[in-house]
């Protein structure tokens, strides 16, 4: 106050009014205060508030000019001279309208928006996402902020929500198998990529069910509407002959869309919904519907990129399409066939550091995999009337799979394997919505699945293990087949901020399985191992789920009560089982929206479940050249608690996003395994018990774009601890504990020059531990870095490394690899040549460490050679 008084009690005050001739008052105009003598230099600023002005002097001893303006209006000047300390004045103005206004060309210039935001739609801009190195759609998802891409399985993220499908303009015509589109279609056709939350797959029930499902929509380019696509022709030269081809065909009109793709190429890469490399199948949704493989296929799991280890040969085609018959039905169709060669020369060092004795294992073997399918998918949709709407869902699958291996055991014998599987599944889903208010719906839904897997699996000649008749050869066959029925009918309402559902179902399930393992000894069959049970499983449950919303608050409790009866009928032991349970299942979720761009979320339930089918069958089974398994039956229910917690925060305008949460479940009694281990072969074998076992997560992610730096920097962390029990060679019950961390940190630069760079860094460690003062861990890092040169959006040349050591104990045994691709594009952007070298370093192994509570594995599997290719890409 005394540093203010000074000031206060020498400044001089000004006000007044602002009217027009007509003694109107103007609301907006500017005052500016200037010296008399310099009337260019403006000295002081205020505005006009609703007809009158007031502004504080600077105390002046000088004579000072006032200016007036408003728009519309003539500016008026008025003078005040020798003007006082403390003093007050008062000046009104009466403005004339001006009738020949005259304004100045006004030039803004500003970025283009990258992304807008309209309710549940975040709509994002290709163009300014674009670098020019994109040319499918799965490219520019990448780099969407919020959005994550399994690189393996082409699943995508949203927020960390995983979307339900990819649409385009509106209309879904890939469903779950929406990688099809991502994967192929040509980024350039497309305008615009729509995030949408809280999605409703049923329009009739858009606002009454409570959904936090996401979607994306592509918008296509208006010239592109109607007809386009891209043809892609590869041929190069390595250790043989490489190629890589395809085509793609969009077509949108107002009652059609499809997307017609067709592929072929030997270079590693699957542009299709399934691998069969490391076999991952988009069968989620239909997972109660299915039955089990007793032979595990060949899987080729490896950290590095297929492009990489996948030897293979894909032919891969399908066909997508939507039909608007009329305003009421549409149909939709998704067909598509693949069929593959995977050539795999493997060789795999096992140590079992048991608690007495150490055993070695040692095999090589040559794998050839050649899986077949046809799938087809038919979607009809009537509605009847405007709040009606009759659906019809037809699902076929066929595959087979043959895989043939030469295998080397132990360094002395050799034998060989063929394993025939197939899988034919058909599923009939039928939903009926019914909208009987503006907020009420009723919903009834039935499906009806038939499944069979049947495998023949042959070994010439036969170990010595499984037999002691001398047979040459020995061949087991075994199938599962499985019929499912259920019937649900749901009333959903919803009122203000309460949203409701209540669901009365019943399901059906006949599972049947059969196996038998003949000995091909002299002239006759001899038959062991033999399974023939038959499984029946009945349920008849009640699920219902609440949820209000109060102000920045979330409340979502559920719960689901069952009655479960079970009947097992072993034939080949004699033995019937029976179980009748009612079983309780509970959900609380809470969500706080701490504002616009983050929130808090709670998730808690109890839930209890049948065991998986694969447990029931009692009898030995070969599930590889070395390997038996077998199980003790239990109808038990297994009892697990979970609880979740995170915080997500997605600030678009700041390009900074975080995803920090925590994952903890308990199952108080599950399935464990009582493994026996010898230098030739090993048995498994399942059986039910009340030990607990648990599993912790820590996971978190953040990302951000430093605008000053022109950098985007990510890291991936994620930390679990599995706590389980087993036995081993007759052991004492073993306590283990596992520990699996991850660190993935990503930078990348985004000049707006001709030079740009990328670097991932990733660091693994495998740790488990047992209470017999075992321990047992592994350490992978690898480092990749990329450089990518552009010259005036026509060529692109980039230049890649990837460093790896898979045991950071074995320094020596690490790995280099170098690419480097050169690409033309024209000014049209009609046609493309792009130049690939691939390995350059020549790498023909590769060698990963995987180990367990009581095992370490050296894997050491062959590579797709140095190879160069060359293409021509023609878009139309």
């Amino acid at each position: 106050m005394l540093f203010l008084f000074p000031l206060i009690s020498s400044s001089q005050t000004i006000n007044g009014k602002v009217l027009d001739s007509l003694n109107n008052p103007i609301f907006q105009g500017s005052i500016l205060i200037k010296k008399s003598s310099d009337n260019e230099k403006i000295l002081q600023f205020s505005v006009i508030r609703n007809g009158k002005y007031s502004l504080t002097l600077n105390d002046y001893d000088e004579n000072i000019i006032i200016e007036l303006s408003s728009y519309g209006f003539k500016t008026v000047y008025h003078e005040l001279k020798n003007i006082k300390s403390n003093e007050k004045y008062t000046v009104d103005f009466y403005l004339e309208k001006d009738d020949d206004i005259k304004l100045d060309e006004v030039i803004l210039k500003a970025k283009k928006a990258t992304y807008k935001i309209n309710g549940d739609t975040t709509s994002f801009d290709v163009t300014s996402y674009r670098d020019g190195t994109e040319r499918k759609v799965e490219d520019l998802i990448k780099k969407l902020p919020g959005i994550e891409i399994n690189d393996k399985t082409g699943k995508i993220k949203y927020n960390g929500k995983s979307i339900e499908t990819v649409k385009i303009e509106g209309d879904d015509l890939f469903g779950s198998n929406y990688s099809l589109g991502t994967k192929n279609i040509n980024i350039d056709i497309v305008e615009k990529i729509e995030a949408i939350e809280n999605y409703s797959e049923n329009p009739l029930l858009k606002g009454i069910e409570n959904s936090d499902k996401v979607i994306l929509n592509l918008k296509i380019k208006e010239n592109k509407l109607s007809f386009s696509g891209d043809a892609n022709l590869g041929f190069g030269y390595g250790d043989d002959f490489v190629k890589d081809v395809s085509v793609n065909l969009l077509s949108i009109s107002k009652n059609y869309k499809s997307f017609i793709t067709a592929s072929n190429n030997n270079v590693g890469l699957n542009k299709s919904p399934v691998n069969y490399f490391s076999s991952t199948r988009n069968f989620e949704n239909d997972q109660n519907y299915r039955t089990q493989k007793i032979v595990t296929e060949s899987t080729f799991s490896s950290v590095l990129d297929e492009d990489r280890s996948n030897v293979n040969d894909i032919y891969f085609g399908s066909y997508n399409a939507v039909f608007k018959i009329k305003k009421r039905t549409s149909v939709k169709v998704n067909f598509f066939y693949v069929r593959d060669k995977i050539e795999s020369l493997n060789n795999i060092n096992s140590i079992f550091n048991l608690e007495n004795e150490t055993i070695l294992n040692s095999d090589s073997y040559f794998t050839t995999k050649k899986p077949e399918l046809y799938s087809l998918d038919l979607d009809l949709k009537f509605n009847s009337s405007k709040n009606s709407l009759l659906e019809y869902f037809l699902k076929y699958n066929y595959e087979t799979i043959n895989t043939n291996s030469n295998v080397v055991f132990n360094n002395e014998d050799f034998y060989n394997t063929n394993l025939n599987s197939k899988d034919n599944f058909f599923k009939n889903k039928l939903i009926f919505t019914q909208k009987i208010a503006k907020n009420k719906a009723l919903v009834a839904e039935s499906n009806l699945s038939f499944n069979k897997t049947p495998q023949s699996y042959f070994l010439t000649p036969l170990p010595n293990f499984v037999t002691n008749n001398n047979s040459d050869s020995g061949s087991q066959f075994s199938e599962y087949s499985k019929r499912v029925f259920d019937l649900k009918i749901s009333f959903l309402g919803s009122f203000q901020k309460h949203k409701y559902s209540t669901s009365l179902g019943f399901s059906d399930s006949n599972t049947n399985f059969n196996s038998s393992f003949k000995e091909d000894s002299f002239d006759e069959n001899i038959i062991e191992f033999e399974n023939d049970l038959k499984f029946k499983k009945t349920q008849l449950f009640l699920n219902s789920e609440y949820n209000y919303k109060v102000g920045k608050f979330s409340i979502t409790p559920s719960f689901l009560l069952s009655k479960l009866v079970q009947k097992l009928k072993d034939s080949n032991l004699d033995t019937n089982l029976s179980n009748s349970d009612f079983l309780k299942t509970f959900q609380l979720l809470l969500n706080y929206k701490l504002n616009n761009i983050s929130s808090l979320n709670l998730g808690t339930g109890y839930v209890e479940e049948a065991l998986g089918e694969e447990y029931l069958y009692s009898n030995n089974l070969l599930t590889s050249y070395r390997n038996f398994q077998s199980n003790s039956p239990s109808l038990e229910i297994q009892k697990d608690t979970k609880i979740n917690f995170y915080y997500r925060l997605n600030d678009l305008y700041n390009q900074f996003q975080i995803n920090v949460g925590t994952n903890y479940s308990y199952s108080k009694n599950n399935f464990f395994s009582n493994n026996s281990i010898s230098e030739n072969f090993s048995t498994i074998n399942f059986f039910f018990s009340d030990e607990g076992s648990s599993n912790s997560t820590i996971y978190f992610f953040t990302e951000k774009f430093f605008s000053k730096l022109s950098l985007t920097a990510r890291l991936r962390t994620n930390y679990s601890i599995l706590k389980y029990k087993n036995f081993v060679n007759d052991s004492e019950i073993r306590d283990n504990k596992s520990n699996f961390f991850t660190n993935d940190f990503f930078l990348k630069t985004v000049f707006n020059r001709s030079l740009n760079f990328e670097n991932n860094f990733r660091f693994n460690l495998n740790k488990f531990e047992s209470n017999i003062n075992q321990t047992n861990q592994n350490i992978a890092i690898t480092e990749s870095f990329k450089v990518i040169y552009k010259i005036k959006n026509k060529y692109f040349a980039q230049f890649s490394s990837e460093y790896i050591i898979p045991n950071i104990d074995k320094k020596k045994e690490n790995y280099l690899f170098l690419d480097a691709s050169l690409r033309y594009i024209s000014e049209n952007k009609k046609h493309e040549i792009n130049f690939i070298a691939k390995n350059l370093l020549n790498n023909n192994k590769f060698i990963q460490v995987f180990n367990s509570d009581f095992s370490t594995t050296t894997f050491e599997n062959n590579l797709i050679s140095r190879y160069f290719i060359i293409s021509g890409v023609f878009n139309f």
